[in-house]
């Protein structure tokens, strides 16, 4: 797992700094293909609310927006005679490619039938990104199926969550790595309530690196 550190001078704002970063260096890998699977846990609602935008956004200018509002009940069939959802089969008709829907998010306020349905969704393939605040989380527990990676917007305010959506993972054997977190300075106590005293003293002193990583070996 990586953690990524991003720190800029003047007066700036915690959010900003974390939202560029985001913006500059995360953003363009998850419009890719490769982000299939890819779960984004924000902690903060504002900051939640500020991602959501940037994707619908981005979604829109791709041509890669996805349709909650799409039943699933009688899901029309793919090019290939498989099954697909609503909003897979309009993607193939709209851009003659099978492309997954580029995200979809879910908060404490998203309505159960929309979850259920986004969550079927995400499993399949049809959503790349799956964008969910740490609020959802801590009143429905629910358990996310087709997870690749996680992404934490920073680390989260319970330390305990981080390991249960790390648990999440359908491990893969390419050696990629499994989650990434951001943080600054200032999420000095809870980056150090998931990483430990020791590492986050060093991982935040003014000589500290820009990135660490740390390896997990299954016994």
């Amino acid at each position: 797992v990586d953690f990524n550190k991003k720190e800029k001078e003047g007066a700036v704002t915690d959010a900003d700094i974390r939202f560029q970063y985001f913006v500059d260096k995360i953003l363009p890998a998850l419009k890719s293909e490769d982000a299939l699977g890819t779960l984004l846990v924000i902690p903060s609602y504002f900051d939640f609310v500020r991602v959501r935008n940037l994707f619908f956004n981005t979604a829109s200018d791709l041509g890669r927006a996805y349709d909650s509002s799409k039943k699933s009940k009688n899901r029309a069939r793919g090019r290939d005679g498989k099954r697909v959802s609503n909003t897979q089969k309009k993607l193939e008709d709209n851009l003659g490619i099978e492309t997954a829907a580029l995200y979809a998010s879910l908060s404490e306020y998203t309505a159960p039938d929309v979850v259920s349905r986004i969550r079927g969704d995400f499993f399949r393939r049809n959503i790349s990104v799956l964008i969910v605040t740490e609020r959802f989380h801590y009143y429905f527990r629910y358990r996310l199926r087709g997870v690749k990676r996680v992404v934490f917007y920073a680390p989260p305010l319970h330390s305990k969550f981080y390991s249960e959506f790390l648990n999440f993972i359908h491990i893969n054997e390419d050696g990629d790595s499994i989650s990434n977190t951001m943080y600054t300075n200032r999420d000095a106590l809870t980056l150090e309530r998931v990483v430990g005293t020791q590492h986050a003293r060093n991982m935040i002193k003014p000589s500290a690196m820009n990135s660490y990583t740390f390896t997990f070996e299954n016994e």
